[in-house]
């Protein structure tokens, strides 16, 4: 068993450093701290009486002695909550391009797939897309959408997605690159 692990030594230290590479950074949650936010960085502030996004503060409506575990809890809810919104109109304005008709819209937490769309309509997207660029969400939005036409990955069904993300090739390298840098919330 020693000289088969030994016989792979190049190639484990190999992966092991690959991993590493791609690990997602930890997230420290503390007043202050910011995250991405379509494409930007925000800072979470506590101590608002209602929570809300200003420009690139979302303001917290939390004590500002609040432990890391309330802010997390309280600063996901907002992004969920937002993300969700946010979903629903782009699948709207893109479902009407396509002319197909989606049923439900509902988050993920998925880690390793951004979006599932089932032949009966229903939507699933990862609440965490909202940490990229909107036209990154846009791509993923049409690429889900076209399989309510195709329920594959067909030239017909890359056709669907250009009709309505013509550089959708581009989107797709640009998501797989960002997606191991962003934060573990």
């Amino acid at each position: 068993m020693e000289s088969f692990i030994r016989g792979k030594e190049g190639w484990i230290l190999k992966k092991l450093s690959e991993a590493r590479a791609h690990a997602r950074p930890l997230f420290a949650w503390r007043q202050g701290a910011r995250i991405p936010y379509l494409g930007r960085e925000i800072a979470i502030v506590c101590g608002a009486s209602a929570t809300r996004l200003v420009n690139d503060r979302l303001e917290v409506a939390l004590a500002r002695e609040a432990d890391a575990w309330q802010l997390r809890e309280a600063t996901i809810a907002w992004v969920r909550a937002a993300a969700l919104e946010l979903f629903h109109k782009r699948v709207a304005a893109v479902a009407a391009v396509l002319g197909v008709e989606v049923r439900r819209v509902s988050l993920s937490a998925a880690r390793t797939q951004w979006g599932a769309c089932s032949a009966g309509g229903r939507v699933r997207l990862c609440w965490r897309l909202v940490h990229v660029r909107l036209p990154l969400v846009d791509y993923v939005v049409a690429h889900e959408l076209a399989h309510l036409r195709h329920m594959d990955h067909s030239p017909r069904f890359w056709r669907a997605v250009a009709s309505v993300y013509p550089d959708f090739a581009a989107a797709r390298r640009e998501l797989r690159s960002r997606s191991c840098t962003l934060p573990q919330l």
